[in-house]
């Protein structure tokens, strides 16, 4: 066996490849990164995300917004502008039926029906529209989510679940309003009112664009 010699000179650093190889593998390890979070994301991020995943038709959409220069907001404005004229071209479907039933429903607390039914009910009434928004006193308050005293509240109770018409909730006002909407509990915690849904001309599903859809 020969004996172990010793280089006579030191050997140079390879360090600058080493750290562009470094930043190499780093710089793939966070664009894969990347797509895959992309591939996997399931949320409802756009209206054309939403008609992909949910199979239904998107009316519009509502941005986030301050209730209080809610009026003041020209991205708001036209958003609500667009959900109003779809709503009126589906109701105009049937010329004969002189009374709408639109029920508003989610999954799940905070998708944004009562801010739906609010700003809906607003834009129509402006058009001219009779309109008359019902929501639920489930939160304890007197008039439940609506505006104003005139507006409806029913109480959810085990009558609610088996309800075949809004009347059975409460009493509809006189003149028979042309639009009434409805604004539902969250289906997560409560039992489907399936049929007051099968009475109802339009139902809107409200979902948070962040949202994962899963069939119910």
């Amino acid at each position: 066996l020969d004996p172990p010699s010793f280089p006579h000179e030191p050997m140079g650093s390879n360090l600058p490849m080493l750290m562009i190889a470094a930043f190499i593998v780093t710089l793939m390890l966070g664009v894969g990164a990347v797509i895959a979070i992309e591939l996997l994301d399931e949320s409802l991020r756009s209206p054309a995300e939403a008609r992909k995943r949910t199979g239904m038709d998107v009316l519009g959409f509502i941005p986030e917004h301050n209730e209080a220069t809610a009026s003041e907001n020209p991205d708001l404005q036209k958003s609500v502008n667009v959900l109003a004229a779809r709503l009126k071209t589906i109701m105009a479907g049937d010329p004969q039926k002189e009374k709408h039933l639109v029920c508003v429903a989610s999954a799940g607390r905070g998708d944004g029906k009562s801010t739906t039914v609010k700003l809906l009910s607003r834009k129509l009434r402006e058009s001219g529209l009779s309109v008359y928004p019902v929501s639920p006193n489930s939160t304890g308050s007197v008039n439940g989510h609506c505006e104003s005293e005139d507006d409806g509240v029913y109480d959810v109770n085990p009558e609610y679940s088996r309800a075949s018409h809004i009347s059975e909730l409460l009493e509809l006002p006189e003149g028979e309003p042309a639009i009434i909407l409805m604004e539902l509990p969250a289906f997560g915690e409560n039992e489907i009112p399936v049929s007051l849904l099968k009475t109802a001309d339009t139902v809107l599903w409200a979902a948070r664009a962040h949202s994962v859809w899963t069939e119910l």
